[in-house]
């Protein structure tokens, strides 16, 4: 059984948060990749273990506004500047 970084046992259906940027979810599935044991949460992610914390519920985060942006609206003449990656 795998723990968490404050060394709580991870069950499946236990509320977790994801300490690097405090996504959070259910834990859903163990999987052992490269002979590594992650948690994957309802999010499809997988997560190692000492990166997880166990929570007693998940915050409810709720931003119903909906933002517009138009293609004439978005300057690129810098975009040369930018060093662009994905998260994580």
């Amino acid at each position: 059984m795998p723990y968490d970084k404050n060394g709580k046992n991870i069950e499946i259906g236990n509320f977790a948060r994801y300490i690097n940027t405090g996504t959070e979810g259910i834990v859903k599935d163990f999987k052992n990749i490269n002979n590594e044991e992650l948690i994957v949460l309802d999010n499809n992610l997988a997560y190692k273990p000492n990166l997880i914390e166990i929570i007693q519920n998940i915050t409810q985060k709720s931003n119903n506004k909906k933002i517009e942006i138009k293609d004439d609206e978005i300057n690129l003449s810098n975009s040369e500047d930018i060093d662009s990656c994905g998260a994580g």
